[in-house]
């Protein structure tokens, strides 16, 4: 009994320095160039997405935040809306760059008091257009004040993990140009061997050619649109959470029928093969079937399929 209540008591003294370490301000002191600040937020969930800023920050809600558990933010399928909160506490005259480092949120918006007690909002996610951005970037980014004061980030998930990081202005200058080059570098490689694929296919009329260059094109979107979300360079206005959910899922029936072509698993193992069509055939209707289909259902059988076409791909070639 006593074993029960001293571990009682060490959960609730380390719940308490958590809540405490919490609720400190993050200072400033110029000594870094970027801070992950992703542990030192907390969170409130709004489950029908209806709560104001006011309301957010109001004394109604304060106590329901609850820590964060991990650097990066893992919200979970839901259709939630998330209230972030983190305080800063700015000694530097030097502006700040806060990133959220997710390409496919449909909201991320970001509140607080200016100096004048008047509401400020910053609007990003995909559901606002590239141009009306605060600054034009494939995540989510959103200049910070001097002082100290409390942020409230309200967005919505597409149930990747969700860095959050402050950066100086040149530090992050320098970050977003580094990018954009590896990503030009990126595009033309990938640009070179679709082409290379396409001039093989009218050449010698082998339709693996042809199979080879669609793969890449599905790379690319990959990269553009599930992973790193640069497509927004290009359009102004993206459906990111759609093409989130139906590219992988694409992909996945793609992937495998190139994977049986090219290793010619028919020819040296037929059972495996038959059992990788039967695999594909529910794929491609599974394919079909998600655009009736809520996000919060759809998302999470779409990551088993993913896992299963890596399971199987990896076993044809033992």
């Amino acid at each position: 009994m006593k074993e029960k209540i001293t571990s009682l008591l060490i959960v609730a003294m380390l719940y308490m320095v958590t809540s405490t370490l919490q609720s400190q301000p993050l200072k400033w002191d110029g000594e870094e160039k970027k801070l992950e600040i992703g542990n030192k937020v907390t969170i409130l969930e709004d489950a029908n997405g209806i709560l104001t800023f006011e309301q957010a920050r109001g004394d109604g809600y304060s106590k329901q935040y609850k820590p964060s558990e991990s650097t990066n933010l893992i919200l979970g399928y839901t259709l939630s809306v998330f209230w972030v909160k983190f305080s800063l506490d700015n000694s530097m005259a030097a502006p700040l760059l806060l990133e959220v480092t997710q390409a496919g949120l449909p909201d991320c918006d970001l509140y607080y008091k200016d100096d004048s007690n008047k509401t400020v909002c910053w609007q990003a996610g995909f559901n606002t257009e590239f141009k009306d951005r605060a600054v034009k970037s494939s995540f989510q980014v959103f200049p910070l004040l001097t002082g100290q004061r409390d942020y409230y980030l309200r967005l919505t998930t597409n149930s990747g993990p969700i860095p959050l990081r402050i950066y100086t202005k040149p530090e992050y200058d320098e970050k977003t140009i580094y990018l954009k080059f590896v990503y030009g570098i990126y595009l033309g490689l990938m640009l070179f061997v679709f082409l290379s694929n396409m001039f093989f296919f009218f050449s010698m009329r082998q339709f693996l050619y042809l199979f080879n260059a669609i793969m890449v094109l599905i790379f690319i979107t990959y990269s553009a649109i599930v992973v790193d979300g640069f497509i927004v360079y290009f359009f102004n206005k993206v459906d990111m959470l759609f093409w989130y959910t139906i590219i992988p899922c694409f992909g996945v029936t793609l992937q495998t029928l190139y994977c049986l072509w090219f290793l010619e698993v028919k020819k040296y193992k037929p059972r495996v093969y038959k059992f990788t069509i039967w695999a594909v055939v529910i794929f491609f209707a599974w394919w079909i079937i998600e655009f009736f289909l809520p996000f919060p259902i759809k998302q999470p059988i779409n990551t088993l399929h993913s896992l299963l076409c890596f399971f199987i791909m990896g076993h044809t070639l033992v």
